[in-house]
């Protein structure tokens, strides 16, 4: 009789038993996220739909952050463009042409950028150390072409009257071209002007010329005279 009634004690017991082990089990086969709270000194449970909610919101952010990055660098390469300047260089160089420059850049670097002097280059007709300015058109003179041009009279020779100040009244073109903001086409439209008009009274007049403004003619105004 005792041993029947410790087998009926026995079922319940090995039946409850069974089941705290299978809760047991379940619970620590379910993973949970857990997020520190605002005081961060205790972790509270977060359920599994927001714990995604949290990093589509992180990916929004970050996505977010690149754009605004590679906007800035837009902006930063478009400004970069505002300060350069172009200048075009030909006559006795290797490789004549248009080329950019930042602000300030030299005669000498724009000389460079288009593979050097030729050969027969006339170092005496250009001063390498000179500023360039945006819109300028350097011409190189050849050695033949410096003669010529002493020849015609076009340069005095003579230390005590050249003053090497640019007669508007009787420069060539590629003289007018070495000016600081006097490309071929200004270049032409002072010619044009002084055989309509008789020539310069005053380097002031230079102004009436299409083309040149008064921020042009203070670049030029201690490199000019009228004779």
């Amino acid at each position: 009789m005792k041993k029947r009634l410790c087998i009926l004690l026995c079922y319940p017991c090995t039946a409850i038993l069974l089941s705290v082990i299978i809760l047991i089990l379940s619970g620590c086969s379910t993973q949970k996220d857990y997020v520190l709270s605002d005081d961060d000194s205790e972790y509270v449970l977060l359920s599994e739909e927001n714990s995604d909610r949290k990093k589509d919101f992180q990916n929004d952010s970050d996505k977010e952050t690149e754009q605004i990055a590679n906007e800035t660098n837009v902006e930063q390469d478009a400004d970069d463009e505002d300060y350069l300047i172009y200048v075009d260089i030909c006559g006795a160089v290797n490789n004549p042409g248009v080329y950019s420059f930042h602000e300030g850049a030299r005669v000498f670097e724009v000389i460079t950028a288009a593979g050097g002097l030729t050969d027969n280059a006339c170092l005496e007709s250009v001063n390498r150390a000179e500023s360039v300015s945006d819109g300028q058109k350097l011409y190189i003179q050849n050695e033949i072409e410096w003669e010529q041009q002493k020849k015609n009279g076009a340069l005095q020779t003579n230390t005590e009257t050249d003053d090497g100040l640019v007669n508007l009244n009787d420069a060539s073109e590629s003289e007018l071209c070495t000016l600081p903001g006097i490309g071929a086409t200004r270049a032409q439209a002072i010619i044009a002007y002084r055989e309509e008009q008789g020539g310069f009274a005053t380097i002031e007049e230079i102004q009436n010329v299409s083309g040149i403004k008064s921020g042009t003619y203070e670049k030029i105004k201690n490199l000019i005279k009228v004779k």
